[in-house]
């Protein structure tokens, strides 16, 4: 499974990401949408093949098969389909090299860009003074049962809290916050703690990682601007079960007094943030607690999402082609001409093996042999089992020459009449 294929399939997923997100958010536990976005992360990097009969890619083959055997280009008698121009472009080894130097020229670029506001946020974190709040700090997280051992510092340059560190949980307080009220303190520490329980930092700098990798990706630029939002508004959630739900009005008058006077954010200390302030007031003020029966059932929107995007489809697309060369595109077969196969000389190339009669039957890598390199992308083939008959159309997916003759490799499915 290639990098660019992983990078298409995520975008589709983080555009229903964002979907339902629109239509769930705050009517179900924002667990479940944290849990879409795991899942979009893992579509993105982990290179597994899951087929399933409700993966969303099945009905996009069918667009891109329409795509593939539309006549793009026509020169003379010759014609050149879709998908192989654009396969043919990227084998040529000139327009790899050139690709792979614009991704290295931007993933580059953006790694200063964050580099550079890593070097400021270590700056501010080394030359920030220990707080002669820290005993107090420590007493408040100590009331409402927050036990993570935190370093504090105090700083002249920064407007509001920030939690910074890895290997270290660290906040650091402007010099001036003792000068709040102290319902707006233990508010805004609370904010901060949280971001270190639920290990924000590290989420941040992974978040990072990826859209520099997929920069060229606009989905992981969408990817990665919700994602953040919904940190904060997670550990507003965090914060409200912590405080309870009668002082919800007063936490969100708190979050405005805060994004009125924070100057400047930083991207790799997570405070609090004025990102999103109308949505994250909204999901403040529509607070609940939910149900544990809730949260059970909304389980089903991540186990939906990952049946529909993060499986393939039960096709195989006739583009991956070992040797370009050897391919002399030909016309495809007329729809009277068809191949008649027993199902003993398929039996090899059956993925799975079923007794009873099925609705379909996958086949992966079916050779067959040729004279010359004018060898057909596609076969329509047939076969008997059971006394049914099944059907269907085979795309190549690999060419190999023995000797003077050729070798075609054909994967798809047939479906029973």
């Amino acid at each position: 499974m290639s990098f660019l294929y992983m990078n298409l399939s995520a975008a589709f997923m983080i555009l229903a990401i964002i979907g339902v997100r629109a239509i769930c958010k705050n009517k179900v536990p924002y667990i479940a949408i944290w849990l879409l976005w795991g899942l979009a992360v893992m579509r993105l990097y982990i290179p597994f093949h899951l087929e399933s009969n409700f993966s969303i890619y099945n009905g996009i083959y069918h667009i891109r098969r329409w795509l593939a055997t539309s006549d793009f280009i026509q020169v003379g008698h010759n014609k050149y389909y879709f998908d192989r121009v654009i396969y043919q472009l990227w084998a040529m080894p000139e327009v790899k090299v050139v690709v792979f130097g614009i991704w290295i020229v931007g993933a580059s670029l953006i790694s200063h860009y964050y580099l550079k506001d890593y070097r400021i946020c270590r700056t501010i974190w080394k030359t920030a003074e220990e707080s002669p709040l820290q005993p107090e700090m420590e007493a408040i997280l100590s009331k409402y049962d927050c036990c993570k051992v935190i370093r504090i510092r105090q700083s002249n340059q920064i407007d509001c809290p920030v939690a910074c560190g890895i290997f270290y949980h660290g906040i650091i307080i402007p010099t001036n916050l003792k000068q709040m009220d102290q319902k707006k303190f233990e508010q805004m520490l609370l904010h901060e703690y949280m971001h270190h329980k639920y290990m924000h930092p590290l989420l941040e700098h992974i978040l990072v990682m990826i859209l520099c990798l997929n920069w060229f990706n606009p989905m992981i630029w969408l990817f990665y601007f919700y994602v953040n939002r919904d940190m904060e508004i997670l550990c507003d959630n965090h914060v409200l079960h912590v405080i309870g739900e009668e002082e919800k009005a007063i936490y969100a008058r708190n979050l405005l007094d805060m994004a009125s006077v924070t100057r400047k954010e930083y991207i790799l200390y997570k405070g609090f943030a004025k990102q999103a302030i109308r949505e994250r007031i909204v999901a403040i003020m529509k607070f609940k607690r939910f149900s544990a029966l809730a949260v059970v059932f909304s389980m089903f929107i991540p186990t939906t999402m990952a049946s529909a995007f993060c499986t393939d489809s039960n096709y195989v697309f006739g583009d991956e082609i070992n040797d370009s060369e050897m391919i002399v595109l030909a016309e495809k077969f007329s729809d009277e001409e068809m191949i008649y196969v027993t199902y003993e000389e398929l039996l090899p190339y059956i993925t799975v093996q079923e007794t009873k009669a099925t609705s379909k039957i996958n086949i992966e890598r079916y050779a067959r042999t040729y004279t010359s390199p004018s060898i057909p992308d596609s076969i329509k083939v047939s076969m008997e089992r059971n006394g049914y008959t099944y059907s269907g159309t085979l795309q190549l997916v690999e060419i190999d020459r023995v000797g003077s003759k050729y070798i075609g490799y054909y994967s798809g499915t047939l479906y029973r009449e």
